[in-house]
């Protein structure tokens, strides 16, 4: 599946199921179960809750760096750099696990309230909340002191670099002033 937009064309999962800039919600979900003993009978149940998780991206003050970091893992962003982030836990906010993760990744906070959530991305057993922040000037002097290994990379370097491949709209979108808060469903 192809699309393109405003931040440029975009295959597989990086094909935008949403106009970036509106504001599309997600409908619950519910699962059709087919009996094996009555193939024609069809009970309905809740979709089980997708695992919630955050990216964020700090920017400078001048919004022309962003703190990313090398990912060792999982597999298939192994050596990429990817926004920092993980698992937002049971009744934490999405705001709330960013802060948190940042601490852990980069060593530097930035509270819960500096966040903005920006985009969303569901798909099958996933939902991931983007956020953005102006982060703290000493991440951009000394890097960072936490878990993961932090880059600073300038933005017009970005295209050269080897990154999640989300990275090239996500990031830019997070800078657009026009835009509003995209809910993107990955329906691959």
């Amino acid at each position: 599946m192809q699309a393109a937009g405003r931040y440029g064309v975009f295959d597989g999962l990086d094909a935008m199921s949403a106009v970036v800039g509106s504001d599309v919600r997600r409908s619950h979900t519910i699962e059709v179960i087919r009996r094996a003993v009555e193939p024609t009978q069809v009970v309905w149940s809740p979709a089980k809750r997708p695992v919630r998780y955050c990216c964020g991206f700090a920017f400078d003050e001048a919004r022309e760096r962003v703190a990313l970091v090398r990912k060792r893992s999982p597999d298939w962003q192994r050596g990429k750099l990817n926004g920092v982030g993980g698992k937002v836990e049971q009744g934490e906010s999405a705001a709330g696990a960013m802060s948190r993760e940042f601490h852990e990744e980069t060593g530097h906070h930035v509270p819960a309230w500096a966040w903005r959530e920006y985009a969303r991305l569901s798909g099958n057993g996933y939902d991931v909340a983007f956020l953005w922040c102006v982060g703290p000037d000493e991440l951009f002097v000394d890097g960072g002191r936490g878990e993961e290994d932090v880059e600073v990379v300038r933005l017009d370097e970005m295209s050269g670099l080897h990154v999640v491949p989300n990275l090239r709209w996500l990031v830019p979108l997070a800078l657009d002033p026009s835009a509003t808060t995209a809910d993107c469903v990955d329906r691959s």
